[in-house]
């Protein structure tokens, strides 16, 4: 969908400034401030940025791409946890890259997620990335903190069935 959207509009969903970064806020939860009540229809033209997580879903339904009728908060549950769309940036400064976000997986499917797109299990590189929500970065590579850099015995995976933060970087990566 996001890419469809970037191909009839020349931008990402929720991208209000035109800077090619998505500009909404990431949830680590159902709460925070989802409201499924984000101003009607597309961004204003000419927008400055719109942190409201609600903009780029309410982007995708207004482009018929989403039922209209559907609620956000309905929208970006999945079967382990929150999906988000927002622009993030690296623990070593890379300009940001866009990227799906999902909150509370489990460990394991962290892992096979991973192993999946990238053919190999690293937290710290390619497209599936471990997501520190503290501090709303990528691990990268070069950050002591990913090492080290597997999902089992890593970075907030002490076990299979601990839940973490991934991210995938859709757009290009660091």
């Amino acid at each position: 969908m996001v890419w469809s959207f970037y191909d009839r509009y020349g931008r990402f969903p929720g991208d209000c400034d035109k800077n090619g970064r998505i500009d909404a806020g990431y949830l680590a939860d159902i709460g925070g401030s989802l409201d499924n009540n984000p101003a009607a229809g597309f961004c204003p033209e000419g927008a400055t940025a719109d942190p409201d997580p609600d903009r780029p879903w309410a982007e995708l339904k207004q482009a018929k791409f989403l039922s209209a009728g559907t609620d956000t908060r309905d929208l970006i549950k999945s079967s382990f946890g929150f999906l988000g769309l927002a622009s993030v940036a690296s623990t070593t400064g890379d300009v940001p890259a866009n990227a799906i976000t999902l909150a509370q997986v489990p460990c394991y499917v962290a892992r096979a997620i991973d192993i999946a797109i990238d053919k190999t299990e690293d937290a710290s590189r390619g497209r599936i990335r471990y997501f520190d929500i503290e501090n709303f970065q990528v691990l990268d590579t070069d950050d002591p903190k990913a090492k080290p850099a597997t999902w089992i015995g890593g970075t907030n995976c002490a076990n299979e069935d601990d839940n973490t933060y991934i991210v995938y970087l859709f757009d290009r990566e660091f």
